[in-house]
């Protein structure tokens, strides 16, 4: 995990209520994309720092510059 300060960025290593913390988040993304609503897709335009944690989300290329999701 990373905090902005000032002009430059800390890394610190991520704790276990960070860790729980995103596996929240990803259920709770998972669980409003689906269902009901019907999503045939998701597009995203992720930085080249976000880009790998939402490929281990199940985004991937798209022939468009976005990634994409289909549930």
């Amino acid at each position: 995990m990373s905090q902005r300060t000032g002009d430059h960025t800390d890394i610190r290593q991520a704790t276990q209520a960070d860790i729980a913390e995103l596996v929240r988040l990803r259920a709770l993304l998972f669980e409003n994309l689906g269902g009901e609503r019907e999503v045939a897709r998701v597009d995203l335009y992720a930085s080249a720092e976000g880009e790998p944690l939402h490929r281990d989300l199940g985004f991937v290329n798209h022939p468009d510059p976005a990634l994409y999701w289909r549930p």
